[in-house]
């Protein structure tokens, strides 16, 4: 998988059509990243995003690039979640897009990343919507996630 600095442009696969998105979340082992708690709210709505709304699915799988063994799936509670092969999108209230690879659900549980705090407040934003929020399609492998 690709290393982006937090809060940078959007380039992967050629970047987001139509949108301008900021990277959130790309790790690899060769750069440090912030690293403290996240509240468990927010896990659990990432959790959530990772598992019921993806954004550009591929059809191969990037290992955790920080574990010494590749990883494909993060055990959960009474299922797998299958990371490394799908990306999250959170749009802010400021109307900045952020673009997540899934394995950052892995990256908090497991390693104890903490993302850019606007990123944790635009996810704590969106599940206060709860079903009020929209998706729009752009094409065919992917959706952005806008406030109604």
């Amino acid at each position: 998988m690709p290393y982006f600095p937090d809060l940078t442009p959007y380039e992967f696969l050629g970047g987001d059509p139509g949108a301008s998105s900021l990277n959130i979340g790309w790790l690899d082992k060769e750069h440090t990243f912030n690293q403290g708690p996240v509240e468990q709210d927010i896990c659990k709505r990432i959790r959530q995003m990772c598992l019921f709304e993806l954004a550009r699915q591929t059809r191969g799988f990037h290992g955790c690039p920080l574990c010494l063994q590749p990883l494909f799936g993060t055990p959960v509670p009474g299922e797998t979640v299958l990371l490394g092969s799908a990306e999250i999108r959170v749009k802010g209230a400021s109307g900045i897009m952020y673009a997540a690879p899934n394995l950052i659900y892995h990256y908090i549980t497991e390693h104890a990343y903490q993302p850019p705090a606007e990123f944790m407040e635009a996810v704590r934003e969106f599940a206060s919507l709860g079903s009020g929020a929209s998706r729009l399609w752009c094409c065919a492998n992917c959706y952005f996630v806008f406030f109604c």
